[in-house]
């Protein structure tokens, strides 16, 4: 049995170009302008996560409301309920219609960095957060400092809650990629198809 599922996908392979199945592998829940992303996160994270993991996720485009974008929100991750619904993202277009392409990256990075691997925003929502702000524009060196910035001001990582400057993206995005892949865990596959 497996030698012919091995000879099945030689031969599905061999008659079909890459760009093809790399079209047909994502579902069709994933809006074609995201899919790009989709496929250099799929990319940079050599193997940890596959096209599998997005099987049971939407990527779609959604104007945000007001209150949420009072709060600055840009993007959302909801995650579904584990082989019942699907996982969710929400694109606001009014934001990453205007943006550069590494911020668009970015956006993309940060929430599915939420809905595939399961990340949460470092806890920066302290009481003394304003103090730590503060202390970090004068490049006065605190402990707590150290855990959310790196040594030039940008955050230690792409769940930052806020969007990223371009300068910190340009100056840092290998890194951002190796930390959050340092701390992806993606949700077993047979959960997200149910039983």
């Amino acid at each position: 049995m497996t030698r012919l599922l091995l000879v099945v996908l030689i031969f599905f392979l061999s008659n079909t170009t890459s760009a093809q199945v790399r079209e047909t592998s994502l579902p069709p829940t994933i809006e074609p302008i995201y899919r790009d992303y989709v496929w250099d996160f799929i990319s940079r994270s050599h193997g940890l996560v596959t096209f599998l993991d997005f099987q049971y996720l939407t990527i779609k485009t959604t104007r945000m409301e007001y209150s949420e974008k009072r709060e600055g929100r840009i993007g959302l991750c909801t995650w579904g309920m584990l082989g019942i619904t699907r996982s969710r993202i929400d694109i606001d277009p009014t934001f990453f219609n205007h943006q550069s392409i590494l911020r668009q990256w970015s956006l993309l990075f940060h929430e599915i960095g939420h809905c595939v691997c399961n990340e949460n925003h470092p806890d920066i929502e302290t009481p003394e957060h304003w103090i730590v702000r503060f202390l970090n524009r004068l490049h006065i060196n605190h402990r707590r400092i150290n855990q959310i910035y790196l040594h030039d001001g940008c955050p230690r990582t792409l769940m930052y809650p806020y969007d990223l400057s371009q300068s910190c993206l340009l100056a840092h995005q290998d890194y951002y990629v190796q930390e959050m892949f340092g701390h992806c865990h993606p949700t077993p596959h047979i959960l997200l198809r149910g039983f």
